[in-house]
């Protein structure tokens, strides 16, 4: 994710710190897209919507047998 062509910019600024950079805004959360908040406990909703800025979104169907 951290080499998709929407964080070049990013890239070039922080040069050969760019990874470490990254690695210490990125901070996974366990979801389910059909599910109230979710998925999530009402409290990490309410801390993600109050702090976060950008979402990064990784989402997708992990059923191999549709």
């Amino acid at each position: 994710i951290i080499n998709a062509e929407i964080f070049k910019r990013l890239k070039e600024v922080h040069g050969s710190s760019y990874e470490a950079f990254m690695l210490s805004k990125l901070v996974p959360i366990v979801g389910h897209l059909e599910e109230d908040f979710l998925g999530m406990e009402e409290k990490v909703h309410k801390d993600i919507a109050d702090n976060v800025d950008v979402i990064v979104s990784c989402a997708a169907n992990t059923r191999f047998d549709e």
